[in-house]
């Protein structure tokens, strides 16, 4: 469960980019187990802010296994559909 919870930081965005990007913001992530099924996600290109905060259904590792799949399927997202335009 220990590796599980380095796989699923390195995937969550590191919440220094998103002082950087939101000065007065704050980040927190307080899992009920050591991994979780939350998870946040941001996203910036050209200026513009896409930011997420999502409750996958879990805990544990099958929660952390959603929470990897939804930060991963919205990177693809952003990356071949972009963002701007709401899907149809």
């Amino acid at each position: 469960i220990n590796y599980a919870r380095r796989i699923q930081n390195s995937m969550l965005p590191d919440p220094a980019r998103l002082r950087r990007l939101l000065p007065q913001s704050f980040v927190h992530y307080a899992p009920k187990d050591i991994v979780s099924g939350d998870f946040w996600w941001a996203h910036e290109k050209d200026g513009q802010l896409l930011l997420a905060v999502a409750d996958c259904t879990g805990h544990g590792v099958p929660g952390a296994f959603m929470s990897m799949l939804g930060v991963t399927i919205m990177t693809q997202l952003v990356r071949e559909v972009g963002f701007g335009a709401p899907l149809s």
